[in-house]
């Protein structure tokens, strides 16, 4: 696997001229959900110019091989192939009325647009486009306020700042496991190491300021007549607009010290396994990697006496905070953080068995036979939401997906393969992928989770609670502005 530094890798120059691009003919790999607007790069080099006019040069970056600021945010995305697109001009907003004015242009004039909080969306083209791209990176707000309870969160933060800030006044937030991921997040539903004891990330929204696809500005609570704008945004990606800040519940920091069993909801487990291809795969391979933790500073004696006996090349047991250095929130930075490849995943959900666990670990070491070394990992994660989790959720009004209060896993299946593979590998490695992935027979009819998931793979329509959720979208885009002009998930 490589690590590409933002100064490697050409950027492609484009013409200004006013030609029209063929976003509709998405490019080979992209999936359903890939930008879809017609609009002629004249078009769109006007809007950009009035925009930096507006905002300010300084707020509104265009393709160049001098622009450090542009390269970086096309080159830096976890799923590489996202760099395919070349926008005409970059907005890096930094206050909420850049990204209101600069959604009033994209929607005024029906542009093609892109949005982005943490690069690690993998659906092809569901955070790119070749239009205009707003990089949240700017706003990266993060505020305790004592007296509410809650923290502030800009979208344009990662998960390992939000943490290290809170950390420092003895607070935190339901987020991501994975440090580098950014805000989006939470507009997935999220799981944290601490959900077992306080529901998804998305359920402990306070208020959500987001610009909606008509250009209107609103702020979405529990009891205000948003209400149920906040409760769909949960699930929805970017279905719904773009936010500009999250207020979510803040809560006690603990130290973390491992595992009991599912049903205790200060546990929290992640086995995963990772087969690796050279120059990596000289060293080890397969790899299992177990995250488990507790989250009280002394755990009942002997609790990790049945994971600590399987045989192991390395471990790291001890207590630790949950944020700051050496924190529980760090453990798996080097994975989250390593850029440089192709990226596709896929998933299923299950009521998991040991039947259903041992088919798809094979499907995976069959799958990593079948391509080799086109592949340079595979990881096959299977993701615990215990029944107190749902449960925890679905009191404080529970989301689009639907989840019963029951133990529910979502298996992740990503690949990371070759992003210089010519265009006919890459279609047979996802070809493969997605064929070894389908061999694994469900176990019921389950929501998918939709980060997880593959362009393909629909999970919107797979919610438990779509019927509602869709008369929503409907509400807040009735001329679906944002399906016919952005990547993205999609309704139908």
């Amino acid at each position: 696997m490589r690590v590409i530094s933002a100064l490697l890798g050409g950027i492609a120059f484009s013409s200004l001229a006013a030609v029209t691009y063929a976003v509709t003919a998405a490019p080979p790999l992209a999936g359903p959900g890939a930008p879809s607007a017609n609009a002629s790069t004249d078009e769109i080099s006007q809007a950009c110019s009035t925009l930096a006019k507006q905002l300010g040069e300084d707020k509104v970056h265009r393709q160049g091989i001098l622009d450090y600021e542009y390269r970086q945010s096309v080159e830096r995305s976890w799923n590489l192939q996202q760099s395919f697109y070349k926008p005409v001009c970059i907005v890096f907003p930094e206050e909420t009325n850049d990204v209101v004015v600069a959604y009033q242009t994209i929607i005024e004039n029906g542009l093609p647009y892109g949005v982005r909080s943490g690069s690690h969306g993998v659906a092809y083209g569901w955070c790119s486009t070749p239009g205009i791209f707003i990089d949240l990176q700017r706003m990266n707000k993060v505020e305790y306020d004592a007296k509410r309870g809650v923290a502030q969160l800009g979208p344009g933060n990662r998960w390992s700042r939000v943490y290290d800030i809170l950390g420092e006044q003895n607070q935190t937030v339901i987020g991501g496991r994975v440090s580098d991921v950014g805000m989006g997040l939470m507009l997935n539903g999220g799981v944290s190491y601490i959900s077992g004891e306080y529901g998804f990330a998305s359920t402990n929204f306070v208020e959500v300021e987001v610009v909606l696809p008509t250009g209107q500005l609103v702020v979405a609570t529990p009891t205000n007549k948003y209400k149920d704008l906040l409760w769909a945004m949960q699930t929805a990606g970017n279905s719904f607009g773009i936010v500009t800040q999250f207020t979510v519940k803040a809560h006690p920091l603990s130290t973390i010290d491992f595992l009991n069993e599912v049903k205790d909801p200060k546990a929290a487990l992640t086995p995963t396994f990772d087969i690796i291809n050279p120059p990596i795969g000289a060293l080890v391979k397969p790899l299992a990697i177990f995250a488990f933790s507790y989250a009280t500073p002394t755990p009942p004696p002997k609790i990790f006496d049945r994971l600590l006996n399987i045989p192991h090349i390395s471990k790291d047991v001890r207590t630790r905070p949950y944020a700051g250095n050496g924190g529980m929130v760090h453990l798996w930075d080097g994975f989250g953080s390593i850029y440089g490849d192709a990226q596709s995943f896929r998933t299923q959900t299950h009521k998991l068995t040991k039947e259903v666990g041992r088919l798809a670990l094979a499907a995976s070491r069959n799958l990593t036979k079948t391509l080799g070394t086109d592949v340079d990992t595979f990881s096959l994660s299977y993701d615990h939401i215990f029944a107190n989790t749902i449960a925890i959720s679905n009191k404080q009004g529970g989301t689009p997906y639907g989840f019963k209060a029951e133990p529910t896993t979502c298996i992740l299946y990503n690949v990371a393969y070759k992003a210089e593979l010519p265009t006919e590998r890459k279609q047979n490695v996802l070809k493969v992928f997605n064929e070894h992935v389908d061999s694994v027979p469900s176990t019921g009819k389950f929501p998918l989770y939709l980060p997880y998931s593959g362009a393909d793979q629909n999970a919107l329509q797979t919610y438990n609670n779509y019927d509602r959720f869709k008369s929503i979208k409907r509400k807040y885009d009735p001329k679906n502005f944002v399906q016919t002009h952005s990547g993205g998930p999609k309704f139908d």
